[in-house]
């Protein structure tokens, strides 16, 4: 059984990376027809949810974010994020993608999800890239999905398999330089028993002009129960793609819950929040909200 799972996700990402082999283009242009759009899951406390945000007809996605809400009465701290996945499939729209799962101790909370797909015109050389972790029984994996040289990350996402609401994303951002991105899962505090797999993904294509990443740290940095980074795209840009990140040693009791691309229309602001699952008295550090952006 273990073979086959390790097989099928070597097939899934094989298949991903066929998708969007075109060679790179060498060029600085603006992004052409940039476009955020919006989906959402169904509200209520079902075990495992997805929300889909999908790309007007004829645009692709670029980058985009997402994540859990939930019932303004409530605060859950039963759900893990298991996927934020750029989707660039044969046929049909374009979409993002973003998954999640009730822990195995569950809830009765209703709980939701929210996808943001920041679309545009076609580019000439955008394609993804997909990486795989090692399959096993580590407590923590991290992936790094590389762009060819002279490329750099317009989105970034990952897919974490289903382990029962036991393993959860803690990192999804590009690299500082934008050659590659890191995608990190970890098992919860009492840890999981099977193998798992994940696999880290990155857009990739010319550098448009304006290129930049914009990495803010939270404020705090001690053992808070949740903490929320923010990040803005210096003015005149515009944001492809969002990311955020835990410390990369940070305990499993830790995982992200959102990264939020908000306000209206194209707005340059990315939110990161990530969340105690289990309670920890050890400091775990700041965590950071990531925007790359471009004019």
């Amino acid at each position: 059984m273990q073979g086959v799972i390790r097989r099928n996700l070597i097939a899934v990402a094989a298949a991903l990376m066929l998708l969007g082999a075109v060679h790179a283009a060498s060029a600085s242009a603006a992004v052409p027809g940039l476009q955020k759009v919006k989906g959402i899951s169904a509200i209520d406390s079902s075990p495992s949810k997805t929300a889909i945000a999908y790309c007007p007809p004829g645009k692709r996605v670029i980058g985009g974010g997402g994540g859990l809400i939930w019932d303004l009465q409530h605060h859950t701290h039963d759900v893990v994020l298991t996927g934020l996945l750029p989707v660039h499939p044969l046929s049909g729209p374009d979409s993002y993608q973003v998954s999640a799962r009730e822990d195995q101790g569950g809830t009765t909370d209703t709980w939701w999800l929210e996808a943001y797909a920041i679309c545009a015109d076609p580019i000439a050389g955008m394609h993804t890239v997909v990486a795989g972790g090692t399959f096993g029984s580590a407590p923590s994996q991290t992936p790094q999905a590389h762009c060819n040289p002279g490329e750099r990350v317009l989105g970034t996402g990952g897919w974490i398999q289903d382990t029962g609401g036991q393993v959860g994303i803690q990192v999804s951002r590009a690299s500082t330089t934008g050659t590659f991105s890191y995608f990190q899962g970890h098992e919860d505090a009492d840890g999981y028993a099977g193998n798992w797999g994940l696999l880290a993904y990155a857009v990739c294509g010319p550098a448009p002009a304006g290129y930049e990443i914009a990495q803010t740290g939270s404020p705090t940095a001690l053992s808070e129960a949740d903490k929320v980074a923010e990040t803005t795209c210096a003015a005149g840009k515009k944001t492809l793609g969002g990311g955020g990140a835990i410390a990369f040693n940070a305990p499993g009791n830790v995982f992200l819950t959102r990264i939020n691309m908000m306000g209206p229309a194209l707005a340059n602001e990315v939110h990161a929040v990530a969340a105690e699952n289990v309670a920890t008295a050890a400091n775990w550090d700041f965590i950071v909200a990531q925007a790359i952006c471009a004019s």
